[in-house]
């Protein structure tokens, strides 16, 4: 009491009242919540002491019931003397504070190259995340979350991710983190991976699709579905949209979307997916595509670092970004590139090989047709890229088409430079004819020693060089070694595949011959020549089963 009495004392001697603020009670457990009122209750009357509460009533007054016969209102009223109720911020007002505080930290990579549209953005922004920013807090924990997560996926002045993508991603972890989270381990179901052997199980990935609906809340499950669909476009057709067909695969590579397989670890990871070239990377390879030594320089270190294929493949995806004004350096650079690929994995779609020469055959439809021919036959005259020229001749040949092939023949070379391709083609390979073991050692053997027929409209010229180079017994098995096809072969029931390796019967007939190849087989003991053991046995088998 005697405290008590001086401390009224000096409370009565200041100017003015002294106001204590307690914020955030209504997210205090409801027994501190019932022992902060009680001491605010027992200070309340000393005089010159103004508390002011902040909470939301309703959830007081549920606190307070226990120790109010169920009427917590009513404790309530004893307590508080005078109340202020605050008007709800509008939403306009959060959403404008959010967009404002937003262009301060992302403005500066909105912009095309990092995936921007102002189409796409408004109506990601309109309707999936202004729905879940119903005020200040929402929006705060949004802006906090996208500025610690965005310098993460940007590397000097390139964003590695389609930044509408990421936006759309954060609001997703901030307010859905489970379903968040479900993404990364559907992954497959949200990428329709292998979709054509998803075809089959059409029914089974509708029904996942809508689980992953089931994990958010039901009046949140409308805004989820739109911002699903607009993420993942391959998975739309399971919510009722639109069923896209593969062809827009390039243009979401392009825009570095989070459906495609290789930008959405990206997203979740949080880091480049290993053997995988980064945006940064790339940038610097299209800026170093001015001169010849900046080229070949980006591409030794390229290869130097294991990148060469996730490089070719970004080519290919990315035709449309490839400088046109830098033809002269660039158009070597992809010969050359695709030549590295010549002779590997020719049976897959996909590979390395057809996305090298791919690339090539569209980026020189970006060139401008009045030097697009003589960069061309440059480009071979410079690379030697003999596998990749004769691509290119085919794709631009009138002479190879089909009698009755369907599409319309819109060749990017014309005939004049078809033909001069061809005689500088049959120059560079009777070159490496003449050096004897520069034709054996390329890449490509059998493919180029047709060509070499086709283009001569005769066998003698690659027969007669393959008479030559099989004179010595030691030829003969090295040609052997290279006229075998390996691969592999997988029976049903097996867990692991087995190497299987083949001869063709109208190669060995076409340059060797069937009796002249056996005749040299039984001449020749295998076991002299160690290297070539496995491909002279198996040609033996070959050329026993023929005959």
């Amino acid at each position: 009491d005697k405290v008590r009495r001086s401390l009224e004392a000096r409370l009565r001697e200041l100017d003015r009242p002294l106001v204590v603020f307690v914020d955030d009670i209504d997210r205090l457990e409801p027994d501190q919540i019932r022992m902060l009122l009680r001491q605010v209750k027992a200070n309340a009357n000393l005089p010159n002491i103004v508390f002011v509460l902040l909470f939301q009533p309703s959830i007081i007054e549920r606190a307070l019931d226990p120790v109010a016969d169920d009427d917590g209102r009513a404790f309530l009223e004893k307590i508080v003397q005078a109340s202020f109720d605050l008007p709800a911020v509008p939403a306009s007002f959060v959403h404008r504070m959010f967009e404002e505080e937003l262009s301060k930290i992302a403005g500066p990579y909105a912009i095309e190259e990092n995936g921007f549209s102002q189409r796409r953005w408004g109506n990601a922004c309109i309707g999936c995340i202004q729905p879940l920013l119903r005020n200040m807090r929402d929006a705060r924990r949004l802006i906090s979350s996208i500025a610690v997560h965005m310098p993460l996926h940007v590397v000097g002045n390139v964003f590695e991710v389609n930044i509408v993508d990421f936006l759309l991603l954060e609001t997703l972890r901030v307010f859905e983190p489970d379903l968040h989270d479900a993404l990364v381990r559907e992954r497959g179901l949200v990428l329709q991976e292998g979709r054509l052997s998803r075809d089959s199980r059409r029914k089974i990935d509708q029904a996942a699709a809508k689980e992953l609906l089931e994990i958010v809340s039901e009046d949140r499950r409308d805004i989820v579905c739109d911002a699903l669909k607009n993420l993942f476009p391959p998975l739309e057709w399971a919510y009722g949209g639109t069923n896209y067909a593969d062809g827009f695969h390039r243009q979401w590579l392009t825009e570095k979307r989070v459906c495609t397989s290789r930008y959405f670890p990206r997203y979740f990871e949080l880091q480049t997916t290993v053997g995988e070239m980064s945006e940064r990377r790339f940038v610097d390879f299209l800026d170093a595509t001015a001169t010849e030594d900046e080229l070949s320089a980006a591409i030794a270190a390229v290869e130097a670092d294991g990148l060469l294929n996730s490089l070719v493949a970004r080519l290919d995806e990315s035709v449309d970004r490839l400088p046109s004004e830098n033809a002269a350096v660039l158009l070597p650079g992809m010969f050359g590139l695709a030549e590295k690929f010549a002779g590997t994995n020719r049976g897959t779609f996909d590979s390395s090989y057809v996305a090298a020469w791919r690339a090539t055959s569209w980026y020189l439809k970006r060139i401008p047709e009045d030097v697009r021919g003589g960069l061309a036959l440059e480009a071979l005259r410079k690379t030697e890229a003999l596998s990749v020229a004769s691509l290119l001749i085919h794709l631009n040949d009138p002479a190879d088409r089909n009698e009755g092939e369907a599409g319309a023949f819109d060749p990017e070379l014309d005939l004049n430079t078809v033909t001069a391709m061809k005689a500088e083609w049959l120059r560079l390979i009777r070159d490496r004819a003449a050096d004897g073991i520069a034709l054996i050692a390329g890449p490509d053997l059998i493919s180029q020693l047709y060509r070499w027929k086709g283009y001569t409209d005769s066998m003698d010229e690659p027969r007669e060089w393959m008479m030559k180079a099989i004179q010595t017994d030691q030829g003969f098995a090295t040609m052997v070694t290279r006229l075998m096809s390996r691969g592999m072969s997988h029976t049903y029931g097996d867990r692991v595949s087995t190497p299987h390796n083949s001869f063709n019967k109208e190669t060995i007939e076409d340059f060797i011959g069937i009796d002249v190849a056996k005749a040299r087989c039984d001449a020749i003991n295998p076991a002299q020549f160690p290297e070539h053991e496995e491909a002279l046995r198996t040609l033996l088998r070959y050329l026993e089963k023929w005959l």
